[in-house]
C-alpha cells in the first residue's frame, strides 16, 4: 500500500536520506504537451536556449511569446516558480504573468504559495462561499507578494475565476504563519476557529488557557523564542498530537473537505511547534519546515489526483538538487534538502519543472536595490546575458548545459557567486535585466 509523505515523516521524522522518505509515494501525472516555438534570439554560445519575453506585465494576456514553454515543460505536472529574494517586485510581476499562462493555456489549476497553509485555506473557503474578496485573498498570503501593485493582478485573476467552472485554486504550503506584524482577517480568525474545533470535536480536555495562549504566541513568532516560550514546545506537541487523535476518533465532523483540511492543519501546527520552538543549534530544525512544505504540496495534490500544480516560493526551496552547488570550492548548501528535491524523489524528475529567477544589473536584496556595473560583474551566466544586453527571457538550463560541459556560475541564490551544474539544480532560469522592489499603494 502506498504511504504518503506526511505519514513517512510522522513515522520517522529524522529519517535520511530523502529517498527513503519518499520511496513509497504513489506517482501522479497528467499530460499537456505541445511543440516548442523557434527561438527568436540565440543564447550565449548555443542556439535555441534563450527565449526572450515580449512582456513581463501581468496585464499582458497575449501569450504568443510564452508558447515555447509547452515543449520545455512537456508533461510535467508540477511547475515551480522561484525568486532570488522575497519582495522583488519585478519578479512578482513576471511570475504572475507566467501563472496566468500556465493556468489558462496549460491546465495548471492549483497555485501553492510559500505561505501559511491555514490562512490560504481559510481565505479560499470564504471566497468559495461567496463571502470573500480580492483583499481577503491578499491578506492570506505574504504581503510583499500579495499587496504589491505588481502582484494584485494575479489575485484579481484568482478571485474572478474562483467560482467559475475552472478556478485557479489558492493554497499555502508553509506550516508557519505570517508573522505578527501582518494581521489580516484570515490570521486573526485562527484563535476562534481553533476553539471551535475543540468544542465541535469535544477535544478541549488537552488544553488550558495558558497552553492555548502559548499556541497563539507560537504562531506569532518571527524571532528566536525566549526561554519561556521554548518551554512550551513539548506540552504543545503533546497536546496537538492528542487533539489530532481525538479529532479523528470524534463522532462529530466538519462538512465536506473541511474535515481533512483540519486534520492537516493540526499536523501543521505540530510541525510549527517543533520547528519554531526548537533549539537553533539543532541541524534538523530547518528541515522540519522544508519537509512539512513538501508534505503539504503532496497532500494538496492527493485531494485531486492528476491536477497540474504551480508552486511559488524562493529559489532555494524550489531547487531540485543542491549537491553540486559550491561557493569558493566548498559545498554551499551542505545538509539542506529543499522542497523541490523532495518532490523530485516523490514524483520523478520529469514530473517536476523548476524555473529559478535571477538578474545581474540590479538586484533587490534586504529591502534595497543593489546595482551592479558592467565593470564589476563576475563570470556568471547573468553577467553574460547583461553584457549582451539581453531583454527579459527564459534560459533553458538543460539545453545550455548540453553546450557547456561541467559546472558554471550563477547568482540565482541571492547575489552570491555559486558554481554548480545548474541544469541539475533547476530546468530553466527566468532572467530579468532589472529587479525592482514591490510598489505598494499609499495608505
Amino acid at each position: 500500500m502506498a504511504i504518503d509523505l506526511q505519514q513517512k515523516l510522522t513515522m520517522n521524522p529524522k529519517a535520511l536520506p530523502v529517498a527513503s522518505l519518499l520511496l513509497a509515494l504513489a506517482l501522479s501525472s497528467c499530460s499537456t504537451t505541445g511543440s516548442r516555438a523557434p527561438a527568436e534570439q540565440e543564447a550565449p554560445g548555443a542556439e535555441n536556449t534563450f527565449f526572450p519575453l515580449r512582456s513581463i506585465a501581468p496585464s499582458d494576456e497575449d501569450f504568443r511569446d510564452l508558447q515555447f514553454l509547452r515543449g520545455m515543460i512537456g508533461s510535467a505536472s508540477i511547475v515551480m516558480l522561484g525568486e532570488p529574494h522575497h519582495g522583488a517586485g519585478t519578479s512578482v510581476a513576471a511570475r504572475a504573468r507566467l501563472v496566468k499562462f500556465l493556468h489558462r493555456e496549460l491546465g495548471f489549476d492549483a497555485l501553492v504559495f510559500e505561505a501559511p497553509f491555514y490562512t490560504c485555506n481559510y481565505a479560499w473557503q470564504e471566497v468559495q462561499k461567496g463571502k470573500g474578496s480580492v483583499e481577503l485573498l491578499q491578506e492570506a498570503v505574504i504581503p510583499i507578494w500579495s499587496r504589491s501593485e505588481q502582484g494584485r493582478p494575479l489575485f484579481e485573476e484568482i478571485f474572478a475565476r474562483a467560482r467559475g467552472p475552472r478556478p485557479l485554486e489558492l493554497y499555502g504550503m508553509d506550516p508557519q504563519f505570517i508573522t505578527s506584524d501582518w494581521r489580516g482577517r484570515p490570521r486573526l480568525a485562527f484563535g476562534a476557529e481553533f476553539r471551535a474545533l475543540l468544542e465541535l470535536k469535544q477535544c478541549g480536555s488537552f488544553w488550558n488557557e495558558e497552553l492555548l495562549a502559548a499556541l497563539i504566541d507560537t504562531t506569532n513568532l518571527d524571532e528566536a523564542p525566549s526561554v519561556e516560550q521554548a518551554a512550551f514546545r513539548a506540552p504543545l506537541i503533546s497536546a496537538l498530537k492528542a487533539t489530532a487523535a481525538c479529532s479523528r476518533d470524534s463522532a462529530h465532523s466538519y462538512p465536506g473537505a473541511q474535515e481533512k483540511v483540519w486534520n492537516q492543519v493540526l499536523w501543521n501546527l505540530e510541525q510549527l511547534a517543533s520547528s519554531r520552538l526548537g533549539d537553533d543549534s539543532d541541524p534538523m530544525l530547518p528541515l522540519i519546515r522544508e519537509r512539512a512544505m513538501a508534505a503539504n504540496v503532496d497532500w494538496i495534490r492527493r485531494q485531486q489526483p492528476g491536477r497540474r500544480t504551480i508552486v511559488w516560493a524562493a529559489n532555494l526551496h524550489i531547487s531540485k538538487d543542491l549537491d553540486s552547488v559550491m561557493e569558493k570550492g566548498l559545498p554551499a548548501n551542505a545538509g539542506e534538502t529543499p522542497v523541490g528535491e523532495m518532490l523530485v524523489e516523490a514524483y520523478g524528475r520529469g514530473e517536476v519543472f523548476s524555473i529559478l529567477t535571477s538578474s545581474m544589473a540590479e538586484q533587490y536584496r534586504d529591502g534595497s536595490i543593489v546595482r551592479v556595473e558592467k565593470t564589476e560583474i563576475d563570470p556568471s551566466i547573468e553577467s553574460q546575458l547583461l553584457n549582451e544586453d539581453r531583454s527579459a527571457g527564459i534560459l533553458d538550463l538543460r539545453a545550455y548545459a548540453a553546450h557547456h560541459s561541467g559546472a558554471f556560475v550563477s547568482t540565482a541564490f541571492g547575489l552570491q557567486e555559486r558554481t554548480a551544474r545548474w541544469n541539475e539544480v533547476a530546468d530553466a532560469l527566468l532572467y530579468l535585466p532589472r529587479i525592482e522592489p514591490g510598489h505598494f499603494p499609499k495608505k
